[in-house]
């Protein structure tokens, strides 16, 4: 039996626990205190997370040029984090604010989600803090503005296919779902990393700290919704599900062509269309446990198109 909105675990114990755990209530007159710490010398981006650190060209460049690519990585990284905050995460949280999804009523439900949608504006000016921070201590101008995530351009495309709104709020909702459950091992790579900006790693790790929570509601929140779907909105639901897993799973080399030109590098674009074509058919680090438990526990795991690869 699944559970209703009022007596869903996650959504009870996020409710109840979120003022003493959320970032925003524990840290949030932290957010500006950006240059404790600071060393010039450090990297702001893992370099283990550029897709051509090995490329032949890419290994000409000079260490300030590097030095640059790492820090223009660094704004792709939370330019593209806002995005998912702001254009994926939000609109689905207002959603169930908003009552446009069934079986998701009862106040512990509503309070997890404005509390939700509290964190991830608060995700947001940190992020939005970090970039700005990071152009003064550089020496940049404002932060360039980088081609849109392949993740907001997919949900884009699948609304662009989609009349019905109620389709249109289920496809919201889908990409959410997988965002929120899938987002911690990437967070992660930057939260748990000591070569870099130690102030880097704390915007990280207080973000991956509300995402687990998240994750856990969203399991709740999408159970819930699920049991009270029409057939035909259920049947919806699973067939997008596997276009926002597959968006979510793809490499994404958008942004590092602008990356390598503004840091100066040349053969930028054999750069990055080589790096792509060694890439093509591998899938971008994610930890999809969650979303397969949720699949499991919906009974929907056979009916979705996607490899989560072999059971844990």
């Amino acid at each position: 039996m699944f559970p209703s909105a009022t007596d869903a675990p996650a959504a009870r114990a996020f409710a109840r626990s979120w003022a003493r755990r959320a970032s925003v209530r524990r840290h949030g007159h932290d957010v500006a205190a950006e240059d404790e710490g600071y060393d010039p010398s450090l990297p702001d981006y893992p370099i283990e997370m550029v897709p051509f650190r090995d490329h032949d060209a890419f290994r000409q460049a000079s260490p300030d040029q590097v030095q640059r690519v790492l820090t223009l990585a660094w704004l792709v990284y939370n330019q593209r984090t806002i995005t998912a905050e702001e254009r994926i995460a939000n609109p689905a949280f207002a959603l169930v604010k908003d009552g446009r999804l069934p079986g998701l009523d009862g106040l512990e439900m509503h309070q997890a989600v404005l509390q939700s949608l509290i964190d991830e504006h608060f995700h947001t000016l940190m992020h939005l803090t970090a970039m700005h921070g990071t152009c003064r201590r550089r020496g940049l101008a404002p932060p360039p503005v980088f081609p849109d995530a392949v993740t907001y351009r997919s949900l884009c495309h699948t609304l662009a296919g989609l009349d019905d709104q109620a389709d249109r709020d289920l496809a919201v909702f889908a990409y959410a779902v997988v965002a929120e459950i899938s987002v911690n091992a990437y967070l992660d790579l930057i939260a748990k990393n000591d070569r870099i900006q130690p102030a880097h790693t704390r915007v990280a790790a207080m973000h991956n700290h509300d995402e687990f929570m998240h994750a856990s509601l969203l399991i709740d929140v999408a159970a819930a919704a699920h049991a009270a779907m029409n057939d035909r909105h259920r049947r919806r639901f699973v067939e997008l599900l596997p276009q926002a897993l597959t968006a979510f799973a793809a490499h994404d080399f958008s942004a590092w062509n602008t990356v390598l030109t503004l840091a100066g590098i040349p053969d930028a674009d054999r750069i990055v269309r080589e790096t792509a074509e060694a890439r093509r058919g591998t899938a971008l680090l994610r930890d999809y446990s969650g979303l397969r438990r949720l699949a499991v526990q919906l009974d929907i795991l056979n009916d979705l198109d996607f490899d989560f690869g072999p059971a844990a």
